[in-house]
């Protein structure tokens, strides 16, 4: 019982902080994206993926040597100005060979870029995703998951990408209706649990109070085969068993109603009232 309480509180934190499921290897749609890391153009330490967890990204795979990545970045940019107020980052990844972040710099200059660039010379983007090739964005969504890829060029003026792309809430209300139902559930097995959880206290307060009957029952029982030692004495061994499972077996079958009783309604008032009966009837603390 304990346990699994604990995995449905488990369960139920990590539904309630909206945590992510596991890193997929490939980041397939569906999937939250696998870790990854580069280095921003304009300097300083590596930075990770999952240090934008809260936002949603636009990553583009880009080249200097490749054209139509080049000629897409204005209408990146577009996309990044009319939404970076609602959360949107978009992260152009360039794949050049070591040694070549001037060149990067300057195209993305002259395209008039502001949207942040990494570097990733050994080109790690390519296995960590599965890329076929440049350009390639992939889309994700405030908790890392992949949500869109766009092999090639994403065509602005499409209504399919367009729509994908600028219409930020409706990711956002995917995400919290599937949360909600998620949570619906949860909700549910908990109150079993829970229901669960108060049947089985309250059969373990019980316990006591049905222990000390039968000690009771048990200890008149004996006393009353003591008392009439005598009239027995002429019984054989095996009558004498017989007579101390009969006893045994009215005492328990005595018992067995009130027993069941006691545990059913613990934790009630009526229940409350039966073992007082209890209690005094039998003279029990």
């Amino acid at each position: 019982m304990r346990l699994r309480a604990l995995a449905v509180l488990a369960l139920l934190f990590g539904i309630l902080t909206q945590a992510a499921p596991a890193h997929a290897e490939n980041g397939q749609i569906g999937d939250v994206a696998p870790p990854f890391a580069a280095t921003p153009l304009d300097g300083g330490a590596p930075v990770a993926l999952a240090d934008l967890r809260g936002k949603t990204v636009l990553l583009n795979k880009w080249s200097t040597w490749c054209r139509p990545c080049v000629q897409e970045m204005p209408d990146l940019e577009r996309l990044y100005q009319r939404h970076r107020g609602s959360g949107l980052v978009v992260v152009g990844v360039s794949v050049d060979r070591p040694g070549m972040s001037g060149a990067v710099r300057n195209v993305a200059s002259k395209r008039g870029t502001t949207y942040p660039i990494w570097l990733d010379p050994a080109d790690e983007f390519t296995q960590t995703f599965h890329s076929t090739g440049v350009p390639e964005s992939i889309l994700l969504d405030r908790r890392g998951a992949v949500v869109m890829r766009w092999p090639g060029v994403i065509d602005v003026d499409d209504p399919e990408s367009r729509l994908d792309l600028d219409d930020l809430r409706t990711w956002a209300a995917r995400g919290i209706e599937l949360r909600s139902g998620e949570a619906a559930k949860v909700r549910v097995i908990v109150a079993e649990e829970v229901e669960r959880y108060l049947v089985e206290v309250t059969a373990r307060q019980a316990a006591p109070l049905v222990a000390q009957l039968r000690e009771r029952v048990e200890a008149v029982r004996v006393a009353e085969l003591d008392r009439h030692t005598k009239r027995l004495a002429g019984l054989t061994d095996e009558q004498r068993d017989a007579v101390e499972s009969l006893t045994r077996a009215l005492v328990n079958k005595l018992l067995h109603e009130p027993s069941v009783r006691l545990k059913d309604d613990a934790g009630t008032p009526r229940g409350e009232r039966n073992a007082a009966a209890v209690r005094d009837l039998f003279g029990l603390p």
